[in-house]
């Protein structure tokens, strides 16, 4: 009897396992559904700020300020801002693969 109830428990318990597993998946691929919008946005955000950047500098050539250098500096730690939130980005996506593999490989195990 013993037997057979550490049975249903071991298989209860993978199945809790596995359940978890598959949210943990699909909270995963919403992540990265997530983090690919970002960086899209941020992509588009980026071209958009080039552009401007261009007729910008285009027309302080034209003129010579002071002020570019400063907004040259902005826009620069502005870029330095956004490689940052994609490291950022990239790290937890990744950090939650791991997870995902860690417990699929202990749902194998037992």
């Amino acid at each position: 009897k013993s037997w057979a109830t550490a049975t249903k428990q071991k298989s209860k318990e993978k199945q809790e396992l596995l359940h978890y597993i598959q949210n943990l998946k699909s909270f995963a691929e919403d992540e990265r559904f997530e983090w690919i919008q970002q960086m899209t946005r941020l992509v588009r955000d980026k071209l958009v700020l080039q552009k401007q950047l261009e007729a910008y500098t285009n027309s302080r050539i034209r003129f010579g300020s002071p002020q570019m250098i400063e907004d040259q500096a902005d826009i620069k730690r502005y870029v330095a801002e956004v490689r940052a939130s994609e490291a950022a980005a990239k790290n937890e996506n990744l950090r939650l693969r791991q997870k995902v593999e860690q417990l699929e490989r202990r749902a194998e195990d037992n």
